[in-house]
């Protein structure tokens, strides 16, 4: 089995794109099961960030005529998003002031593919350092809490910084009463819109569907990244197995399992994404 590697690709010429792709296939054809998504505009970037892990990111340096790539930097790495990004530019001072800062690359165009490979390479080994690996894992975990999170704070609109104070920054409400609370707010919504004289079946539907993906959040995200975070190491024919200190099932670390957490974290990001659409469209929280 093979680790999966997501790109996102903003470029509105998909020759390099789709040509580079299919090398890649190729090349890496035993390490890695690729994901490349490629957008001519980058108007859906932030949704894409906010819904999904990316891996990679490449676009040009002058992004559109509102911002350039060192405000796209500074707002992803303010947000704790730390997708490696390549920007094309043949400004030197570009390639120069980004030098010093992590996961951010630069080339001219025409060698897009070089350093695309690179990052790559560089994945591969840091995917072999069980370490660096468990420790990406968590971090992309602790983003899907960061996005329940920033969920809750929009609940609260005007009040949001003393909600955050009083309550969130309090270690009486952790992950699984955050995930409690807006499961609550699911729950009620549905037995509301059940009790109409005409229920609105559709919506009833979907938001059905929402709740019973969220309902596997702590299963097949949390409980996991408890375990990575707390646990006994050991090899069992030739395979590093994670013992929980507590009473969960071991994690057997293979591409397969690693596989599986970061497809369920890219699926919760996803749902998150659909909660808050849903909890705007019934009042419950404003635009944001």
């Amino acid at each position: 089995m093979s680790l999966d590697y997501r790109i996102f690709w903003i470029d509105d010429d998909d020759d390099l794109p789709a040509s580079l792709c299919e090398q890649l296939e190729i090349e890496y054809a035993e390490l890695f099961n690729f994901d490349i998504e490629v957008e001519g505009d980058g108007e859906n970037l932030e949704r894409k960030l906010a819904s999904e892990p990316i891996d990679l990111l490449v676009l040009d340096w002058n992004i559109n005529g509102d911002r350039d790539g060192r405000q796209l930097i500074d707002e992803l790495r303010a947000s704790g998003e730390l997708t490696e990004i390549i920007f094309y530019s043949q400004d030197e001072t570009v390639t120069e002031n980004c030098k010093e800062i992590m996961g951010v690359h630069t080339c001219v165009k025409g060698e897009a593919d070089e350093k695309i490979k690179s990052v790559i390479n560089r994945f591969h080994e840091r995917s072999k350092n069980v370490a660096i690996m468990r420790g990406m894992i968590i971090s992309e975990a602790i983003d899907l809490e960061n996005k329940l999170t920033e969920i809750i704070l929009a609940l609260f609109g005007t009040k949001s910084d003393l909600f955050r104070d009083r309550i969130l920054n309090k270690p009486i409400l952790d992950f699984g009463k955050k995930h409690g609370f807006v499961n609550g707010l699911l729950r009620d919504k549905l037995e509301e819109l059940k009790a109409v004289e005409v229920p609105d079946a559709p919506k009833i539907a979907r938001i059905t569907a929402i709740k019973d993906v969220f309902n596997k959040m702590m299963k097949e995200v949390v409980n996991q990244r408890n375990i990575l975070a707390h646990s006994k190491k050991k090899f069992e024919d030739g395979v590093l197995v994670l013992a929980s200190i507590n009473s969960d099932p071991p994690i057997h670390f293979t591409d397969d399992w690693k596989n599986e957490i970061r497809s369920n974290i890219k699926k919760h990001l996803t749902n998150l994404v659909a909660i808050k659409e849903v909890l705007i469209e019934e009042g419950l929280m404003d635009a944001l």
